[in-house]
This record gives C-alpha cells, sequence and structure tokens, in this order.
C-alpha cells in the first residue's frame, strides 16, 4: 500500500493508514457488513438461524408469531405467521437503524416467485423463470407436447401374437 498522491509527507513515505471502518469495495468491506447486520437483528432481539447464517428469527411469546427474516447480500425478506401488527413494529425498527425501503407484499425474492391465498392460509413459490433461462443456456428448451416422442412419429400396430409375459408387463 501506498500514500496517495498529495498526502504524500516528506521522510514518512513508507507509513500508510490504518483503517478503523472497512470501505465499500475492500473485500473486508462485506464481512464487516455482516457482522453489523448481526449486532443489529440480535439488537432487535433476533436469533440467528445455527444451520443457515443468513436466516434470523424472532418468536414472540404472548402473540405466538414467528417472524422469519432472510438475509441475502443486500436483500432482506421479512416473513410473519401471525399478523402484520408486531412485523411492522420490527420492520420500523430495523428501517431506523439501516438506511432501506418497505416494498410492500413479498411477491419475488432472489428469482423466487410467491403467491399468496389469504382465504386459505398458503403460500405458493416457483422459480418457473428461472428454470426457463436454464432450459435456453443449455439450449434444451422445447416446444410442449403431450408426450415425449418425436412430432414425426407414428405408432405401427403390432401384428404379432404377444406371450403372457410380455402382456403381463405392459398391461
Amino acid at each position: 500500500m501506498e500514500q496517495l498522491e498529495g498526502f504524500k509527507l516528506s521522510g514518512k513515505e513508507n507509513k500508510v493508514w490504518q483503517l478503523y471502518k472497512a470501505l465499500y469495495g475492500l473485500k473486508q468491506a462485506g464481512l464487516s457488513w455482516w457482522h453489523t447486520m448481526t449486532k443489529s437483528m440480535l439488537a432487535l432481539g433476533f436469533k440467528r438461524c445455527k444451520f443457515n447464517t443468513g436466516v434470523y428469527y424472532y418468536h414472540n411469546k404472548k402473540t405466538k408469531a414467528l417472524i422469519i427474516v432472510i438475509v441475502y447480500i443486500n436483500n432482506i425478506c421479512f416473513i410473519s405467521t401471525k399478523g402484520s401488527l408486531f412485523l411492522n413494529e420490527l420492520k420500523q425498527k430495523f428501517m431506523a437503524r439501516w438506511e432501506c425501503h418497505d416494498l410492500g407484499e413479498t411477491t419475488e425474492f432472489l428469482g423466487i416467485y410467491i403467491s399468496h391465498d389469504c382465504k386459505n392460509q398458503k403460500i405458493f413459490i416457483n422459480q418457473c423463470e428461472y428454470l426457463e433461462k436454464v432450459l435456453v443456456y443449455f439450449n434444451i428448451a422445447t416446444n410442449p407436447t403431450h408426450i415425449p416422442l418425436p412430432s414425426e412419429f407414428s405408432f405401427k400396430p403390432n401384428e404379432k401374437q404377444c406371450n403372457s409375459k410380455f402382456h403381463q408387463k405392459y398391461q
């Protein structure tokens, strides 16, 4: 590391500044951000999942609500099992610590599309668009057909007498 142009001091050319905070773009910045995020989530009362370090959870014993937060780089998704009032309260506390925006109900997160059926209390997820991109990338995308046979294929009737083993196997 060298001193920046215009900041060099005569007689101290071999000395450089020690950084106390990580700067954006340095390889240490991501780890520093992650440690800060973890401290922030713990201060809000969340616990970190032992099996996936990008998942935090908060269990409210009074309302029996479970709030799960998924963090991936700078994408964050809040999920709640009961009521949005407590969830909104925690999101507001989070947004007071971090500069971010609430984009409302999640419809897509990291390429996973999410749809809600509030009447039956169900959530559906799919990755159809991602799958289509993979099929195109590997050049195996095809037009859908009802049977997995070439379009020019035609069946020919069997005119031979079939034996009992063959008949039983394919019946």
